[in-house]
């Protein structure tokens, strides 16, 4: 009798699965069409949290300079959010932690939250010491920083104004890594995306103690890649590849 009860729940198992497995089938397609399905495509897959693949990229390329995921160290300049769209978050999954910077307080308590082994500093990293305009828009992806050399209209890139404005610390990217980088700890990976500012806040650095492995910041356009790509070059570093509007390089 227990034999038979058990093949009976057998049966009954498999009909329901076999039932519901074209319903779920196309509901896993419909919502995540990407999403493996089989022991193969589960072993194989790669999941990236970037806008463009970035963070498999960085982490690739690390690996290749002898950095395993897990014991990375990463700067995050406007991280903006925790895990969407993240260039770090890939790091912190696996075990690693770092510096998040970005002036949004509410962006600096998400970080809390969700990445409580991170340092999350509440600040705008630019050519100075001091305050800025921090410009607030719908789309908050798109929030920048005003600086004293800044003129012309507050809109964003797609022509957006300002929801609000208000003012915000600023610290060069020198003094960030002076006051919260942790003693003798060497930086794997820096992720700039700083809304038109990122080749200021490259400038802040000092270059002759802060040498991350890996650099990935963002570049609208040619010209301000060849700037970018210029600029670095004269410290050893080396164009991966350009994804998108990110640039990566390393250490050559």
């Amino acid at each position: 009798m227990t034999n038979l009860m058990r093949d009976l729940r057998t049966i009954a198992k498999d009909a329901v699965l076999t039932a519901i497995s074209p319903w779920m089938h196309r509901t896993v397609s419909r919502w995540v069409p990407s999403c493996p399905r089989t022991r193969d495509q589960w072993q194989n897959a790669r999941i990236s949290y970037s806008w463009d693949g970035e963070d498999l990229v960085a982490e690739r390329l690390l690996r290749c300079l002898g950095r395993r995921a897990p014991d990375v160290f990463y700067v995050d300049v406007g991280c903006w959010h925790p895990v969407s769209h993240s260039n770090s978050f890939l790091f912190y999954q696996n075990g690693a932690s770092g510096i998040a910077v970005d002036p949004n307080p509410a962006v600096i308590k998400s970080f809390q939250n969700a990445r409580p082994r991170d340092i999350v500093v509440q600040a705008a990293i630019s050519e100075t010491v001091g305050s800025a305009e921090l410009c607030c828009y719908e789309w908050d992806e798109t929030n920048s920083i005003r600086t004293a050399s800044d003129t012309g209209s507050r809109n964003n890139e797609f022509g957006h104004p300002p929801r609000s404005v208000v003012t915000v610390d600023t610290l060069t990217l020198a003094a960030l890594l002076e006051r919260y980088c942790p003693a003798n700890r060497e930086i794997d990976l820096l992720d700039v995306d700083c809304e038109g500012h990122d080749l200021l806040v490259l400038k802040s650095n000092n270059w002759s103690k802060y040498r991350p492995r890996v650099i990935l910041v963002e570049a609208h356009g040619a010209e301000s890649q060849a700037d970018t790509a210029t600029y670095l070059r004269q410290f050893g570093y080396q164009q991966h590849a350009i994804l998108a509007s990110t640039m990566i390089f390393y250490q050559a």
